[in-house]
């Protein structure tokens, strides 16, 4: 039978406060005749203050409130005068005073906010009550909401490193007009040097600098100036330098630029900021915002400290050094690029196997001329070392990723030439962990694939990760499950390298283990399933719980499989690894906790 909304009106308050029936209800009540909502109406008013707070009760009271009459709206505000203050702190009853607020005229409106007038501050800083105050600030009139503007006048900064009473002001000075928020504003420029510095503080301080007057922002400057290197190095504090540049004018910007181009405790300002976790994006931000004469000078201050930022090839000072590079081949001119290039030129091999050169490398083959590209080829196939440098790159884990780069922005002759040289060694290449993703992509690209030139490291064939790409896999075998390929394991998906390899997927004969359908359901355990896929088999033994026949039959043991999957097992698969059986025969062993059964199992897992 379907039911409809007449039918649930003997229950229709226990309907509201079922999981199910309110759905019901308010499903029925956005295609229902007005007459029959009213029905429904009528039956739900006497007990709609208690719905308020309700679980499953408030949503249907919204829905009354979202798609009722006006004469519906107007009864249920009625309904909640005298009580705003006590729905606006529970966690379902303040979802209704915000769309009570959102939806009904104004004299109501009015009343229903009103009654918050002198429990502002216990609001703002009530979990529930700060959204109501919120909404009252985005849907109320001015002249409404004075009196909460007045109420935070003296009270700024308290409430500005406050978790919910950051919000608030940020409201504030979105929607109130200028004049309105004066005496706030004023409070938040004194006291700036204290809020950038604060988890919440700082998000009112950028509020300030996006929705203020040019007045407040030369404020926050004068205030923060001598200071903002140091503040670029800090989290919080950083973002509020970055929104300063964003948001400035032309002659403060450059106010600032003479401070990121000068010194610093006796060091080069800008090179400190390059170095640092925070202060590179800083330097990023200045390059995207600045414009004509202080781009160029920004660009030849970075462009004097290049070889500096080389000499740190390890540590945290390259790992951000290098975005700011990369920005300047992107965004500069060609003059730049040329310039850079002339730097680098020498090393470019070894900063392609460098995990953060690697990226400097390869925003220069993307963004650089024909002639530049050509000088680069001409790195690439030459020799270093007594080796060929392709060769080098190619089974390098970062080197891989410039080779790809290179097939993919390089065109006509000097793309042809790259893969001519690439296939003097196939031979090799076929051996390396990597280096199917260079066969792969040369096949992509013969087959009339069109790089854009905009593919990134995420975008690339699929295969083993390398250190930093999905997970730290230092082996170099085919068939193995490594962390980011859980998916697959569970799926019954071969691993990334035995792609092809098997069709069946069987587990491997030997003379002591002959071909058995796999078994199905409960029989053999996921770890199991893996390891047979894997090139080993599952089988009993006495002296270990876990025996590994080589895959080509010979009997003999072998962990080379053990140790490369144990690592990335989960933990309860390992703990699982003590079922074992073959045919029909099963038998239990004791649960090994993974650390312990590695350690012990000397013969079986590392030979």
């Amino acid at each position: 039978r379907k039911f409809e909304l007449c039918d649930i009106l003997p229950e229709c308050d226990e309907f509201c406060r079922d999981q199910h029936g309110s759905r019901f209800i308010q499903t029925k009540l956005e295609i229902a005749p007005p007459s029959e909502t009213e029905i429904v109406f009528e039956a739900l008013l006497p007990t709609a203050l208690s719905l308020m707070t309700d679980l499953f009760g408030n949503y249907v009271v919204q829905k009354f409130l979202e798609r009722g009459s006006q004469e519906q709206r107007s009864a249920l505000a009625k309904t909640m005068q005298g009580r705003v203050l006590q729905l606006s702190l529970d966690m379902y009853g303040c979802r209704v005073v915000q769309k009570a607020v959102e939806v009904v005229d104004g004299e109501e409106q009015a009343v229903l906010v009103n009654e918050l007038q002198g429990h502002v501050m216990k609001c703002v800083r009530d979990q529930n009550g700060n959204h109501v105050i919120q909404k009252c600030i985005e849907r109320s009139a001015p002249a409404t909401i004075q009196f909460i503007v007045d109420d935070f006048i003296g009270q700024v900064v308290p409430l500005a490193t406050h978790p919910y009473g950051c919000r608030v002001i940020q409201r504030i000075l979105e929607y109130c007009g200028h004049s309105q928020v004066i005496n706030v504003l004023n409070e938040i420029v004194e006291s700036t040097r204290d809020l950038v510095f604060d988890q919440y503080g700082n998000y009112v301080v950028q509020h300030v600098l996006e929705h203020g007057q040019p007045k407040e922002r030369s404020g926050v400057l004068e205030r923060l100036r001598w200071q903002l290197v140091a503040l670029s190095q800090h989290k919080f504090a950083s973002n509020v330098v970055e929104k300063l540049l964003q948001f400035s004018a032309h002659h403060t910007r450059q106010v600032m630029l003479e401070e990121f181009t000068g010194e610093v405790n006796g060091q080069p300002a800008i090179l400190v900021m390059m170095r640092d976790a925070y202060g590179n994006y800083v330097i990023q931000k200045a390059l995207d915002v600045c414009q004509g004469a202080d781009r160029e000078r920004l660009i030849a201050c970075i462009k004097e400290h290049l070889l500096a930022l080389r000499k740190f090839t390890y540590g945290k000072h390259i790992m951000y050094g290098n975005y700011v590079v990369q920005h300047v081949l992107e965004h500069g001119q060609q003059d730049d690029r040329s310039n850079i290039l002339m730097r680098v030129r020498g090393n470019l091999v070894a900063m392609s196997q460098h995990k953060f050169a690697s990226n400097v490398v390869e925003k220069l083959l993307q963004f650089s001329s024909p002639d530049t590209r050509h000088v680069l080829l001409e790195e690439f196939t030459g020799d270093s070392q007594g080796q060929p440098s392709i060769l080098i790159m190619m089974r390098d884990a970062y080197g891989n990723y410039v080779i790809q780069k290179a097939l993919d922005v390089c065109q006509g002759a000097d793309r042809e030439r790259l893969i001519s040289c690439i296939k003097e060694h196939m031979v090799a290449v076929r051996r390396f962990v990597y280096g199917k993703h260079i066969i792969a992509h040369i096949e992509k690209l013969e087959s009339g694939y069109k790089p854009d030139g905009r593919e990134g490291r995420n975008c690339r064939m699929p295969g083993p990760p390398g250190r930093d790409r999905g997970g730290f896999s230092p082996h170099r075998d085919r068939g193995v499950y490594n962390q980011g390929d859980r998916g697959r394991r569970d799926m019954g998906m071969p691993p990334p390298g035995m792609q092809g390899m098997q069709a069946s997927f069987s587990p491997p004969t030997s003379s002591r283990h002959p071909a058995t359908p796999w078994p199905h359901g409960a029989a053999w355990s996921s770890s199991e399933r893996d390891l047979r896929r894997a090139g080993g088999a599952v089988s009993q033994n006495t002296a270990s719980p876990l025996c590994f026949d080589s895959p080509r039959g010979t009997g003999r043991s072998t962990g080379r499989c053990a140790a490369l999957l144990l690592p990335f097992a989960a933990p309860h698969a390992l703990m699982r690894l003590g079922r074992v059986g073959h045919g029909l025969r099963r038998r239990w062993v004791p649960s090994l906790r993974p650390n312990l059964f590695m350690k012990n199992s000397t013969r079986t897992v590392f030979v």
